[in-house]
């Protein structure tokens, strides 16, 4: 037979395992029975080995393990419940959201008329469709002419079109359509665009040329340095 303090131990590990394991195997309380009476020996042998003042240091180790380890097990063991398939059949498990998109959203930047008086919520018609819209604080009178500028929940939030706001708007439009084709080549003057030449030093120069005595000699944009050659 083994030592009293051996089969203490062993016992209580086995105990501790067995709370473990009935959390995973549907025994009928089977398993937590005999994890109870494992735990029940190991104390009576825990307390014949080391009890009564015999070996104070190594009981109160055991005491310490058997207080603490019987939480801690059954604390193991409902964490790792939900990781397995018994776990996953009996609890219940959050719907898993997916990330949709507003069908609303495509209506930004849609134009569309009033149907009821803004106050500033109501209803608008935007592509031949009705809908919950607020405008931006503002009150808008039915059937005049807004535009859609944003998304709230299930709303559209809509603005007054007028004619500062439309020449605005068709502006930013030609702004979108330049950037997405090719660049525009700024218009440069023709003035720029020629440069002065300087006559090379081997060709004579015309001073035969008959010049106007009001017309100045065009000035040279840079200088020319001292030691020049050719």
């Amino acid at each position: 037979m083994p030592d009293a303090g051996v089969l203490a131990t062993i016992l209580l590990i086995a105990g501790l395992f067995l709370l473990i394991l009935e959390f995973f195997i549907p025994s009928f309380g089977m398993i937590g029975i005999i994890a109870i009476v494992c735990l029940a020996v190991s104390s009576w042998s825990a307390w014949q080995a080391w009890g009564g003042g015999r070996n104070p240091v190594f009981f109160r180790t055991f005491v310490f393990f058997l207080v603490c380890g019987i939480p801690g097990t059954l604390s193991l063991g409902l964490y790792l419940l939900q990781y397995s398939a018994v776990g996953r059949a009996i609890v219940l498990q959050p719907p898993k959201l997916s990330a949709t998109v507003n069908p609303l959203e495509q209506l930004v930047g849609k134009r569309g008329l009033t149907q009821t008086m803004l106050t500033p919520g109501g209803m608008v018609e935007v592509q031949k469709n009705r809908y919950h819209a607020e405008s931006l604080g503002m009150l808008i009178d039915p059937n005049s002419p807004i535009i859609v500028v944003d998304v709230r929940n299930n709303r559209l939030v809509v603005r007054p079109v007028t004619a500062e706001t439309e020449g605005s708007d068709e502006q930013t439009e030609d702004q979108l359509n330049d950037d997405s084709g090719q660049v525009a080549e700024p218009l440069v003057a023709e003035s720029e665009k020629t440069s002065t030449k300087r006559p090379e030093p081997d060709q004579p120069q015309n001073h035969n040329a008959a010049t106007k005595p009001d017309q100045k000699p065009a000035k040279l944009d840079f200088d020319i340095p001292e030691d020049y050659t050719a």
